[in-house]
């Protein structure tokens, strides 16, 4: 995610562009920055979550706590493999749409404020658990 987010940190669209859209260009670059770090965080307690839990069944051979992890886990990992899903579409995105083999290696301030709207809104995870047939 890191060259990911450098490199949208420091796009420049092309063409005229008003001071208005520059302020909004740069406040969404930097709220898209932070969600990203913000999910990142969660995904690591999450993942810490599973360790503590797997650490106690194995190193202090105590299964209660790991069971209870099963119980939730469901939940934890629909949350887990939706944020790292959007976190790897940003990447293979950006990346394809900003590859240096390629000619097109910018975007005019609409396109991009469009997509960082996407990216943003595709970082929220909604809580709701999806019906499953069980």
């Amino acid at each position: 995610m890191v060259p990911v987010m450098n490199s949208i940190m420091s796009l420049k669209p092309f063409g005229l562009i008003s001071e208005s859209k520059k302020k909004q260009l740069n406040n969404s670059k930097i709220a898209l920055r932070q969600n990203i770090v913000d999910t990142i965080n969660e995904v690591k307690e999450t993942l810490s979550i599973y360790d503590q839990s797997y650490r106690s069944l194995v190193v202090a051979n105590n299964p209660s706590v790991f069971k209870d992890f099963l119980i939730s886990a469901p939940s934890l990992f629909i949350k887990l493999g939706y944020q790292l899903g959007m976190m790897n579409y940003i990447c293979n995105f950006w990346n394809f749409r900003f590859d240096p083999r390629h000619a097109t290696k910018s975007m005019n301030a609409d396109e991009l404020t469009d997509l960082l709207a996407e990216f943003q809104e595709g970082l929220l995870f909604n809580q709701r658990v999806p019906e499953v047939a069980w």
